[in-house]
C-alpha cells in the first residue's frame, strides 16, 4: 500500500510564475474592449430591431385606424347619398343618369378596395370586411337595379343596404375604429417601452465598458508603476554603490528583461569590482615590496625613514641607517647566470631578516643593494653591533646549485644628524659604504661628512673628465710589446692616460671605472681606437716595407655591449687606412662570461672585420678551456699577477707555466704582461712564451717616442 507521506522530491520550489509580456496584457485589453464594442453593438442592432417592430406595427395600427376612419366617412358619405337617390327615385320616379350610375358604381368599388385594405390581414375585423363587402354588394345592386326597375332597387336599398349600413356604421365600425384606438395607445406604449429598454441596455453596455477599461487600465497601470519602481529603485541603488541589489520585476516581461539585464550588469561590475581591488592589492603590495625578496622596496623604505624622521621629535633615541651592498655580486651573476644570483639575494634577504631586530625595517633597494632602517637606538654602539651581526650572517657559506659561495657585503652607517631628509641621510649611507669597499670590503664604515667632500670631489673628476674627453685633454701612449726571444717590436698596447693640469697624472684605475659610472666610456673608447689606428698607420707607413707592427687596445665591457661598437671600430680603419690584421682588442674573461651569447655575436662581427681578438689577465678570472674553444680568439695574456711569482715557484708560477702550452695547443698567441726581472723574462722563455710586455723592456711612451723605439728597433 502506498504511503501517504509525500517524498521529499514532492517538496521542490516551484519556479515563479512567469512575468506576462506587455504584449501579451495590451492583446488582452484589446480583446476586451473589442468584445465590449461588439455588445455594445449587439444591443444597439437589438434595440433598432425592437424599436424598428414596434414601430412598424404602431405605423400599422395607424395605417389602419386612419383608414377605418376613411372608410366610415366615406361610406357614410355614400349612405347618405343612396338615401337621398332612394328619396328622388320615391318621389320623382327618375332614374340616376347612367354617367352618374357608373361614378356612383366605380366610388362603391373604391369604399370596398378602401374597406379591404384597412382591414385585410387583420382577424378581429374580418367581420367588418364582410359588412362592408355585403353593404357594397346591396349599394351595387341598388344601381344596377335603378336604371332596370326603380321600385326593385328601393327595396333593396330599403330592406338590404340601409340595415347594414346603420350597423355597420353605427355599432361595428366605431367599435372597430376604438379598437384600433387602444392598439394604437398599446403600440405607442410599447415603442416607449422598447426604446426605453434600447437606451437602458446601451447605458449598461457603455457603462460596463467604462468600468472595464478603467480597470484594465488601473491594473496594467499599476503593474507598469511597479515594475518601473522596482528598476528606479534598483538604478538608484547600483549607482549608490550597492551591487547586490537584485532587481526583481515580475509584473511585466519586458521590464523583467530590463531587471535582468541590470542584475548581470551588477553581477559583473561586481566581479569587475572584486577584480579591481584584488588588482589593487598586487599593485599596493608591487608598490611597496620588492617581488623577488618580498622585501620592503626603496619607496616604501623612503616613506619608512620619513615617518621615522617626523616621529623623532621629543625622543632621546636615535635613528640609524645600514646601507648594504654584496662585494663582486656581479661576478656571481656573470659566472653562474641571473637565476643563481636571484636565489643568492633571496637567501641573503632571509639572512638579514635573521640578523636584524623585529622592528627594524629591511628593504631592498635594487640590485644588490639593500637598506635597514634601525628605530630607536639608544646609542651609537647598537647600531654597530646590527651591522656586525649583518656581516658575520653573511660571512657563513651559502650553497647554491650544489656550489658552496662565499659573500661578504660592505656596509655604510649613517645616524639621524647626518642628513636633514631621507635623500640626504640614503646619500650619506652610499658614501660610507663606498668607503667601507675602498678600505677593503667586507665590512662597515661610519658616515663622516669628509666622506661627503671625498664624493663631491669625484663628481667634480666626473664633471672634469667629460670636459677633458671634449677638449681631447687625454692622451694615449704605448707600451711595446716585444719578441722575448731577439726584444724586438712586435707591437704596441695602446694605453690611455689623464694629464690633469692640477690633479697632476690621473690613475687610470681612477678615472676608468668613473667613465664607466658616468656613461664616458664608450666615447672614451672610441677615441682611443680611433688615434691608437691613425698612429699605427703612420707607423706602417714609415717602416717603409719592413714588417707589421700590431696594436692592442683595451676595451671595456659597456663598450662591447654598445651596439655601434663595430660600425666605430670598422670607422677606425676605414678612416686610418690601417690593416684589420694588424688591431688586436682586448677584453676580460670577465667580460666574456658575463652574457656568452651575446658577447660571442659581436666577437664575430669583428672577426669578420678581420681584427684579432685577445683574452686580457688571463688565469685571473673564471678561465675555461671550454670557452677558449668556443670564442673566436686569437691572444691570451698572463696577468702580471702570474709573471711576479713566476720565478719564485708556486702554484702561480705552475700556473704561467701551464697557460703557454694550452696557448700552444690551441694556437694561440700568449703575450706576459708585467716583465720587470730579467728572471722573469728567463722562466717565461724557459716555458716557451714568445711575446711579453712591461718595464724591463719600456715604460709606455707616446705616440713620437713609441716612434723612434720602432726606428731603433
Amino acid at each position: 500500500m502506498p504511503s501517504a507521506v509525500p517524498r521529499g522530491d514532492d517538496h521542490r520550489a516551484l519556479p515563479p510564475p512567469r512575468p506576462r509580456s506587455l504584449r501579451a496584457r495590451f492583446a488582452r485589453v484589446f480583446g476586451v474592449l473589442l468584445a465590449l464594442a461588439a455588445l455594445d453593438a449587439a444591443a444597439f442592432y437589438w434595440g433598432a430591431r425592437q424599436r424598428g417592430r414596434v414601430f412598424r406595427e404602431l405605423r400599422d395600427t395607424i395605417a389602419r385606424h386612419a383608414a377605418l376612419t376613411e372608410t366610415r366617412a366615406g361610406l357614410d358619405d355614400h349612405a347618405k347619398r343612396i338615401r337621398v337617390v332612394v328619396q328622388l327615385v320615391g318621389v320623382e320616379h327618375a332614374p340616376i343618369d347612367p354617367d352618374e350610375r357608373r361614378r356612383a358604381l366605380q366610388s362603391v368599388a373604391a369604399l370596398r378596395h378602401r374597406a379591404d385594405r384597412a382591414t385585410g390581414g387583420v382577424p378581429g375585423l374580418a367581420t367588418v370586411r364582410a359588412e362592408t363587402d355585403s353593404l357594397a354588394d346591396a349599394w351595387s345592386r341598388f344601381y344596377d337595379r335603378q336604371g332596370i326597375d326603380p321600385a326593385d332597387a328601393i327595396l333593396v336599398a330599403v330592406t338590404r343596404a340601409e340595415p347594414l349600413a346603420q350597423r355597420l356604421l353605427g355599432t361595428d365600425l366605431p367599435a372597430a375604429i376604438r379598437g384600433e384606438q387602444r392598439r394604437v395607445a398599446e403600440a405607442s406604449a410599447a415603442f416607449e417601452r422598447a426604446d426605453r429598454a434600447t437606451s437602458a441596455i446601451a447605458w449598461a453596455v457603455l457603462a460596463l465598458s467604462v468600468g472595464v477599461s478603467v480597470a484594465l487600465a488601473y491594473l496594467l497601470s499599476r503593474d507598469l508603476r511597479g515594475a518601473i519602481g522596482a528598476l528606479h529603485t534598483g538604478v538608484e541603488r547600483l549607482g549608490a554603490g550597492d551591487l547586490a541589489h537584485r532587481v526583481d520585476v515580475t509584473t511585466c516581461e519586458e521590464l523583467a528583461t530590463v531587471g535582468r539585464s541590470l542584475n548581470t550588469m551588477a553581477q559583473r561590475l561586481r566581479q569587475a569590482r572584486q577584480e579591481l581591488e584584488r588588482r589593487n592589492q598586487e599593485l599596493a603590495h608591487l608598490a611597496f615590496r620588492d617581488p623577488l625578496t618580498n622585501l620592503a622596496n626603496r619607496t616604501l623604505f623612503r616613506e619608512h625613514v620619513e615617518r621615522a624622521l617626523a616621529g623623532r621629535h621629543g625622543h632621546a633615541d636615535e635613528m640609524s641607517i645600514l646601507f648594504i651592498d654584496l662585494d663582486d655580486f656581479k661576478s656571481i651573476n656573470d659566472t653562474l647566470g641571473h637565476h643563481s644570483g636571484d636565489r643568492l639575494l633571496v637567501d641573503v634577504a632571509t639572512r638579514l631578516l635573521e640578523a636584524t631586530r623585529g622592528s627594524d625595517t629591511v628593504a631592498r633597494l635594487g640590485g644588490d643593494e639593500f637598506a635597514i632602517l634601525l628605530h630607536r637606538v639608544r646609542e651609537r654602539a647598537e647600531a654597530i653591533s646590527v651591522a656586525e651581526r649583518v656581516l658575520w650572517a653573511l660571512r657563513a657559506p651559502f650553497e647554491l646549485d650544489g656550489r658552496t659561495l662565499h659573500v661578504s657585503a660592505s656596509i655604510g652607517v649613517v645616524f639621524h644628524h647626518d642628513g636633514q631628509s631621507t635623500e640626504e641621510l640614503l646619500r650619506n649611507a652610499d658614501v660610507a659604504m663606498y668607503r667601507a669597499k675602498a678600505e677593503g670590503k667586507g665590512q662597515h664604515a661610519v658616515f663622516a661628512p669628509e666622506m661627503h667632500a671625498a664624493l663631491l670631489d669625484r663628481v667634480e673628476l666626473a664633471a672634469e673628465l667629460r670636459d677633458a674627453l671634449q677638449r681631447e685633454a687625454l692622451s694615449v701612449v704605448y707600451q711595446p710589446i716585444v719578441d722575448l726571444v731577439d726584444r724586438r717590436v712586435a707591437g704596441f698596447e695602446a694605453l690611455v692616460r689623464w694629464p690633469h693640469s692640477r690633479r697632476g697624472p690621473v690613475s687610470p684605475t681612477l678615472f676608468i671605472p668613473l667613465a664607466e659610472e658616468v656613461g664616458a666610456i664608450v666615447p672614451l673608447g672610441r677615441w682611443v681606437i680611433g688615434r691608437a689606428c691613425h698612429e699605427a698607420a703612420r707607423w706602417q707607413r714609415e717602416r717603409n716595407g719592413r714588417g707589421p707592427v700590431g696594436v692592442s687596445i683595451n676595451v671595456s665591457g659597456l663598450q662591447l655591449a654598445d651596439p655601434a661598437f663595430v660600425r666605430d671600430v670598422r670607422t677606425a680603419l676605414d678612416e686610418s687606412g690601417l690593416d684589420p690584421g694588424i688591431l688586436t682588442l682586448e677584453i676580460t674573461e670577465t667580460v666574456i662570461m658575463r652574457d656568452s651569447v651575446s658577447t660571442l655575436a659581436r666577437l664575430r662581427e669583428l672577426k669578420s672585420l678581420g681584427v684579432r681578438v685577445a683574452i686580457d689577465d688571463f688565469g685571473t678570472g673564471y678561465s675555461s678551456l671550454a670557452y677558449l674553444q668556443r670564442f673566436p680568439v686569437d691572444v691570451l695574456k698572463i696577468d702580471k699577477a702570474f709573471v711576479d711569482q713566476i720565478a719564485d715557484g708556486g702554484n702561480d708560477a705552475a700556473l704561467a707555466r701551464t697557460i703557454v702550452p694550452l696557448g700552444d695547443m690551441l694556437q694561440l698567441h700568449t703575450v706576459a704582461e708585467g716583465i720587470e726581472r730579467a728572471d722573469q723574462h728567463a722562466e717565461l722563455l724557459a716555458a716557451g712564451c714568445r711575446l711579453g710586455q712591461g718595464y724591463f723592456f719600456s715604460h709606455p711612451l707616446d705616440a713620437d717616442a713609441a716612434g723612434e723605439f720602432l726606428r731603433a728597433d
